[in-house]
């Protein structure tokens, strides 16, 4: 059972046992009660220190747990506190056994009724204090850490400075072991043994961002521009940190490109410290020597046997020129001549690239694709009907389907032959809100109702004629 301090004190008196006729046994010093820990070996002294030989032999002892050594040895764990008894005979002086009982009290196991218990991160220069509070039957306390950086300090606080020296991106354990009257003492909780120790701090130490851009540098354009990375990820948490490029970029990593080459800048905080580092770097790109060419900017559709492709640079005679490729029907383009800026292939995959005299390389790629169409007359189909009354509906009368073909001519006739209206378009024929149609008006007089007549013109895409004639109905 747990006894305070003050009752530990009262208690630690002995006294001496006295048996009739027994001599050792009455030289034994035995204690009514006896403080004790797990693991401790309980002993009995003899007043008269000279008897001790004689003790050793013709004493024996039997203990309440059954043992029959000459010393008692209390358990490793749970409750030793209560009474235990021991049987002492003296075979020489005192046949008789005598019975001694013995009261044990054990010390209190340490507690920490409040303890200080932190997750944090410190940022560069920030300080922490780690100490126990209010402490009950603790003697002392020792600090350490799984870093290292700490090792079985013996305070009853610890004070943890950010040293960029010592620490590194990462979590480290602080733990304080304490200590009590039983050094080895234990506490058990559910029936499972812990030590008395206790994870007081988890510590994350936000290290300085460091962004390193390298060294100002010029480089070769291929197109995709380079690209600056501001923080290694494998060292870093990114997600803990945040980025302003001079771009306006938020992100670790920004593109440069030709067009916006020069000098690059970026700052760099952790997003918890705000402690802002920022780093710059030159970036040029070596001047162009090419100018885009045309036609190699993008893939075309055409409907010839050949195409002639110009890749003639800007400075034609300090650049070469490197085609390869094939066309569809497998004739393969020839790359030997360098020199050479144009070529004419047949349809096919192709490309070129540029090498200028600083030995920037610049690559183009083209899919020459052949579509001829077929010749078909084209869609064509007029109404019979239509009612110019501007009431939003068959107002104006016009092709109501024409497809595939160009070069409209048409031409309105009255019941005598006259021409009231006429309208022709080269190439592709008008939408509707370029040329909504005839509008069944008779110069600048409303035509009457009645039939009339209408003869269109046309070509298909390949320039054959077409004629056609019909009637249509005007009513109002």
């Amino acid at each position: 059972m747990l006894r305070k301090f003050f009752i530990l004190a009262f208690i630690s008196a002995s006294f001496t046992a006295f048996a009739q006729d027994c001599g050792l046994v009455n030289n034994l010093i035995i204690p009514e009660i006896r403080p004790s820990c797990r693991r401790d070996t309980l002993r009995f002294e003899l007043a008269d220190s000279s008897l001790a030989q004689q003790t050793n032999t013709s004493l024996t002892y039997l203990w309440s747990n059954g043992t029959r050594n000459s010393f008692y040895v209390f358990p490793s764990w749970g409750d030793i506190s209560g009474e235990i008894w021991v049987e002492i005979k003296d075979t020489v002086n005192c046949p008789d056994s005598v019975r001694f009982t013995i009261v044990i009290d054990t010390f209190p196991t340490p507690l920490l009724k409040n303890k200080l218990r932190i997750d944090t991160t410190l940022c560069y220069g920030d300080t922490l204090t780690l100490h126990t509070k209010d402490s009950m039957f603790v003697t002392d306390f020792y600090w350490s850490n799984v870093g290292g950086d700490v090792s079985f300090l013996r305070e009853d606080s610890l004070m943890v400075v950010f040293d960029s020296a010592k620490h590194s991106d990462g979590f480290y354990y602080y733990i304080v072991t304490y200590h009590g009257a039983c050094p080895r003492d234990y506490f058990e909780l559910s029936g499972v043994r812990y030590s008395v120790i206790d994870t007081a701090a988890i510590v994350f130490f936000a290290n300085r961002p460091i962004p390193n851009l390298g060294q100002d540098t010029i480089f070769c354009d291929d197109g995709n521009g380079y690209e600056l990375i501001a923080l290694n990820s494998s060292v870093f948490l990114l997600s803990e940190y945040q980025f302003l490029w001079g771009n306006g970029g938020r992100g670790n990593s920004n593109i440069v490109k030709y067009d916006n080459d020069s000098l690059q800048f970026v700052s760099v905080w952790n997003n918890v410290c705000r402690d802002t580092v920022s780093d710059t770097v030159i970036v040029k790109f070596w001047p162009h020597e090419w100018t885009e060419p045309h036609l190699l900017l993008r893939d075309t559709t055409v409907c010839e046997d050949e195409v002639r492709l110009d890749a003639t640079a800007k400075i034609w005679n300090l650049t070469t020129y490197h085609w390869s490729g094939q066309s569809a029907s497998g004739q393969a383009i020839d790359s030997t001549d360098t020199l050479n800026p144009i070529r004419t292939v047949f349809p096919g995959n192709f490309t070129v690239t540029l090498r200028d005299s600083a030995g920037c390389e610049r690559t183009f790629r083209i899919t020459v694709s052949e579509d001829c169409p077929t010749s078909e007359k084209p869609t064509f189909e007029m109404p019979n009907v239509f009612t110019p009354n501007g009431d939003g509906r068959n107002d104006f009368f016009r092709p109501i389907a024409f497809d595939r073909g160009k070069n409209f001519y048409m031409r309105i006739y009255n019941r005598w032959g006259r021409v009231v209206y006429e309208f022709e378009s080269k190439g592709d024929l008008p939408n509707e809100n370029e040329w909504p149609g005839w509008d069944g008006k008779n110069g600048n007089s409303d035509a009457p109702e009645g039939v009339y007549f209408w003869a269109v013109n046309y070509e298909d895409l390949f320039g054959k004629k077409y004629h056609e004639r019909g009637t249509i109905t005007l009513l109002r």
